[in-house]
């Protein structure tokens, strides 16, 4: 805990951290295309999702699922015993992954790639995102300005909320922005290409709780409205305008 907390070694990540962001757009580029041309071992095919990306997904089946996580989440918020004095720096490591300052150029710069290599398909899912993270985060957004759920570093418990305060980022934890940015982010990737770059998300949820930063049911109803937005964009078609002998055409 001391080298985490060590003042040397966070300026030195504090600088370090834009240079290393630049490399994410080539990296995710180069993961995304070998993950859509292997599809070759049979174990893979069922995490794939290349032949019902432009189906119509089935929402009611997913409503329980959601429900039930949710219902779990608020449950375990009764085991997080922290305190005023238990306040971890945030944003460290993989949680970057989760802020809007970072997906958010970095979904437009994919988008910008893809179209640079003539590759659809990337551009488009990077579109997608985009447009989930600019929705999520306005439903994140409102929803922590009306709970005001008080953070699990304050004098507060989990159970106390102070909603339509003026000031006040400790009493913003419900919904986790950064658990509804990365799912935002990462939903239309996983769903286009493979579900294991669900791991992402799920890993930068997971570090806020360690963070302690938000109570478990803050990240998975955050990761609920950044899922359900991503997952409706990914599997909506997208309609392409092109231009006809008798005027403008729309291609389904």
């Amino acid at each position: 805990m001391a080298i985490l907390r060590n003042n040397h070694l966070f300026s030195f990540s504090h600088k370090m951290k834009y240079k290393n962001l630049l490399l994410i757009p080539l990296f995710l580029c180069s993961t995304l295309n070998i993950l859509a041309q292997d599809n070759c071992n049979r174990w893979r095919s069922i995490l794939d999702t290349s032949y019902v990306r432009h189906t119509k997904p089935k929402n009611y089946k997913l409503w329980i699922p959601t429900i039930a996580a949710i219902g779990t989440g608020f449950a375990l918020d009764h085991f997080i015993q922290v305190g005023p004095n238990d306040k971890e720096q945030g944003n460290r490591g993989i949680s970057y992954l989760g802020e809007a300052k970072v997906v958010t150029p970095l979904s437009v710069s994919l988008a910008i790639t893809g179209w640079a290599i003539k590759d659809e398909k990337l551009s488009v899912t990077s579109q997608k995102s985009f447009e989930a993270i600019i929705a999520a985060a306005a439903i994140a957004s409102l929803m922590k300005y009306a709970t005001g759920r008080a953070r699990p570093y304050t004098e507060y418990n989990y159970n106390h909320y102070f909603p339509f305060q003026k000031d006040g980022k400790d009493y913003r934890s419900l919904p986790s922005g950064h658990a509804t940015m990365a799912f935002a982010f990462f939903t239309p990737f996983a769903e286009n290409y493979s579900r294991w770059i669900y791991l992402v998300p799920i890993a930068v949820s997971a570090q806020r709780v360690i963070e302690k930063q938000h109570w478990p049911s803050d990240v998975i109803v955050g990761a609920a409205i950044g899922w359900g937005i991503g997952y409706f964009l990914a599997h909506k078609k997208t309609h392409k305008i092109g231009i006809c002998p008798n005027g403008i055409c729309v291609y389904l």
